[in-house]
């Protein structure tokens, strides 16, 4: 940590506690738990409220205590990958209605400048292409290198949920390893590239649009407030905070619990189940509320899921419910 004058400065400066909270909550799903990260922090904030501000000093403390528990490569991407999204609030829920991408990140990038002050976003384009680049001042390599992968993680997930999965979003951090997840490489700075398209919510009901994503966030919260310390209901919430609205793979939940996928399988097979049988589950559940929305078709809800084929889908929902999708759609027109 900074010592001297710049750690006075570290003290002084104010960061939105929101911010730090996504690490906290990181920390808690690896079993960190929240009174042994408060008590690295010299004023530790009011979670709870929307407006708390934490020290500069206090947000690297809690960062370097997870770097040094974890020794997690991949801690920066593995906390944005979880990140509830929803928890931006309105910023999060104004870019939904963005009709192109930059427009989309104006706010969330206003909302970054305001809320993180030492944070520096350069923005620029090349024909089709926009980047956005982002620096802190210098200082903690290792705690500045997780704080600008998690909020570029944020910012591809941002645009991959408002834009649709198969836009092409590259980033890139110059400590890449093999290990980065695909869509990352090897580059001097720390940015962000895409492609400029029209966003998906321009061109759909937006009494509809939203409904996919915040139904895994509702089902999340429900999940936090009921979960037991088990390693499946960690994993269970996880994949939830992660899905974009699709789950994550089993390899995806493997690395950001730092195991290889066999580990990651035999500890779930220690508590009676699999990541398949999570899966369904969390597949059903979500199913079940989309199935009250008229707007999402069996087709819309297959793909939400993940299906290949609408088939593959009514297939599984015989399986949960003994009958197919349409006629609980039928039962439930009759009971209203």
């Amino acid at each position: 940590m900074p010592h001297g004058p710049q750690l006075i400065f570290y003290d002084k400066m104010k960061i939105l506690a929101k911010h730090l909270s996504c690490f906290v909550d990181y920390g808690q799903l690896r079993g960190i738990p929240v009174r042994e990260l408060r008590k690295v922090m010299k004023s530790p904030p009011d979670f709870a409220d929307a407006n708390a501000k934490v020290s500069l000093a206090d947000f690297y403390a809690v960062v370097q205590h997870l770097s040094l528990t974890l020794n997690d490569p991949l801690l920066g991407i593995h906390v944005g990958q979880c990140l509830n999204l929803n928890t931006l609030g309105a910023i999060y829920r104004i870019s939904l209605k963005a009709t192109t991408n930059e427009e989309a990140l104006h706010y969330c990038q206003s909302y970054l400048r305001k809320t993180f002050p030492n944070l520096t976003i350069h923005n620029a384009t090349a024909g089709r292409t926009a980047t956005t680049s982002i620096s802190l001042p210098p200082g903690h390599e290792t705690i500045t290198r997780y704080i600008l992968e998690t909020i570029l993680t944020v910012m591809a997930r941002e645009i991959a949920i408002i834009s649709g999965e198969d836009i092409n979003v590259k980033l890139s951090s110059p400590h890449h390893t093999s290990d980065y997840p695909p869509e990352w490489k090897k580059g001097t700075t720390f940015e962000i590239n895409f492609n400029q398209t029209l966003l998906k919510a321009a061109m759909q009901d937006n009494t509809r649009w939203g409904l996919d994503l915040l139904i895994p966030e509702y089902l999340a919260l429900i999940e936090s407030m009921e979960a037991h310390p088990s390693f499946g209901s960690k994993v269970k919430l996880t994949a939830l905070r992660m899905a974009k609205p699709r789950l994550p793979a089993l390899e995806t939940l493997a690395g950001f619990f730092n195991l290889n996928a066999r580990t990651f399988q035999r500890r779930l097979v220690a508590e009676n189940t699999t990541f398949r049988q999570i899966t369904d589950d969390l597949k059903r559940d979500i199913s079940n509320l989309l199935m009250l929305h008229d707007r999402f078709s069996i087709t819309d809800i297959a793909s939400v899921l993940g299906y290949s084929e609408p088939a593959a889908f009514i297939h599984s929902f015989k399986k949960w419910h003994g009958h197919p999708p349409q006629k609980m759609r039928d039962f439930e027109r009759v009971a209203r």
